[in-house]
């Protein structure tokens, strides 16, 4: 059997091997060497070293990130976005809920440049839809549930039925659940029924 390369602190395209993963911790059938690597996205993933140093279509020099983002431009169909773009958000899985959420929201016929930049950059760093996003990444890892009440849903903060609009400002992240209880009401509104029906829930 060959020695294992040193691949420790290598670049493969996109993704530096991290350490190799002892043997009876290796998760495929033959245990292959496996290492551990991050990508230039900021994700880890575990790659068998075959995979990492072979030429052709088998060849894996990302966590799956590359992909994911070519499939975004090509079908998106936001002339402004680039691969630059892009790269500039770390954390891509984030980036692309939030892209996601905003293409429900608004038809892409019915964005801008500018709206769809300054609604990314908010949420993105927006603490109440990080703490939503965590405590969701967490539920989804801990419960295998058909419809996730946790997930984080787009709210109006004054409802489209009370003249509210789609501005930013008017824009603000609540569970599914919450969201669905919430209705019609007023962010102000909601929050007094609340109190005063003492109305509490870890899903708020």
């Amino acid at each position: 059997m060959s020695k294992p390369i040193d691949t420790a602190g290598q670049k493969f395209g996109y993704l530096k091997a991290l350490y190799l993963i002892p043997q009876d911790k290796r998760k495929n059938t033959y245990r292959r060497r496996e290492w551990l690597c991050i990508c230039d996205c900021g994700k880890q993933v575990v790659v068998e070293q075959r995979f990492l140093t072979v030429k052709g279509k088998q060849h894996i020099n990302s966590c799956g990130c590359i992909r994911a983002k070519s499939h975004l431009l090509a079908t998106s169909k936001c002339p402004w976005l680039t691969m630059d773009y892009l790269w500039q958000w770390t954390d891509w899985d984030k980036y692309a809920f939030l892209h996601k959420a905003l293409v429900h929201l608004m038809p892409i016929t019915k964005l801008t440049k500018d709206y769809y930049f300054a609604f990314i950059k908010k949420f993105y760093h927006d603490k109440q839809f990080n703490l939503l996003y965590s405590q969701w990444l967490k539920h989804q890892k801990e419960h295998d549930t058909f419809y996730d009440w946790y997930k984080p849903s787009i709210d109006h903060i004054i409802p489209k039925s009370k003249g509210g609009t789609c501005s930013l400002d008017n824009l603000q992240f609540l569970t599914v659940f919450e969201n669905l209880a919430k209705r019609d009401m007023t962010q102000q509104e909601w929050e007094k029924f609340k109190s005063k029906t003492n109305t509490t829930s870890d899903l708020f």
